[in-house]
């Protein structure tokens, strides 16, 4: 499961009105740094040849965005409950992990070395996991005549941009090829939940549980 310690987004929009649900917001980024070049050796040959690829002009992107999960209008004679399956975690090919591990200089592509990397990158903590998926029971009761709630669930988006270029090294000289651009994203779902409401001092109870 992940375990976010970065939440940095302000809280997701409340209901315009009874019955009146806004779309999400764009995604916000947060932060862009550059990252240093790697250089990665697929492979060692006779006759003293190397294969490599060079990775240049790196830069991670850090951005998150809030996901509209459910949403509900209620009286105090309709209260509501409904068991969502909610995906948390990092959904990730074994061979996309490494090439977003290679771009951070890491050799071995587990979650936990990539979220030790962007914690030490972004000066905060980021623990990733491999994506599980949750139930989740939202219940909603009010007081008031009618009250509409929507359920908001955070995602993170960690992207690293730039040149990719394979190289042939021969007895020390360099045999550049075609210079690419590459993007490799990673995307966490995050095990964090949020309501929001209208009207605004609705006097409400609102539970997530998982189940």
């Amino acid at each position: 499961m992940t375990i976010p310690a970065i939440k940095l987004l302000p809280d997701p929009p409340a209901p315009n009105g009874i019955n009146d649900f806004p779309f999400p917001p764009p995604a916000k980024v947060i932060l862009t740094i550059p990252l240093p070049n790697q250089t990665i050796i697929e492979k060692e040959l006779p006759m003293n040849v190397r294969l490599e690829k060079r990775l240049t002009n790196q830069q991670l992107e850090f951005k998150q965005q809030w996901v509209r999960v459910n949403s509900c209008t209620i009286t105090p004679d309709t209260p509501f409950t409904q068991e969502d399956s909610v995906t948390i975690g990092v959904a990730m090919s074994v061979g996309l992990r490494e090439e977003f591990s290679a771009s951070l200089g890491l050799k071995v592509g587990s979650f936990i070395d990539i979220g030790a990397k962007l914690s030490l990158s972004l000066s905060a903590e980021v623990s990733l996991a491999a994506a599980v998926t949750k139930k989740k029971i939202f219940n909603a009761k009010t007081e008031i005549v009618r009250a509409s709630f929507m359920w908001w669930q955070l995602k993170s988006t960690y992207t690293v941009t730039g040149n990719r270029q394979r190289v042939v090294v021969f007895n020390g000289k360099d045999n550049f090829g075609e210079k690419v651009d590459f993007t490799n994203p990673l995307v966490s779902d995050e095990d964090v939940s949020v309501s929001t409401q209208f009207p605004a001092s609705v006097a409400a109870s609102f539970l997530v549980s998982d189940f």
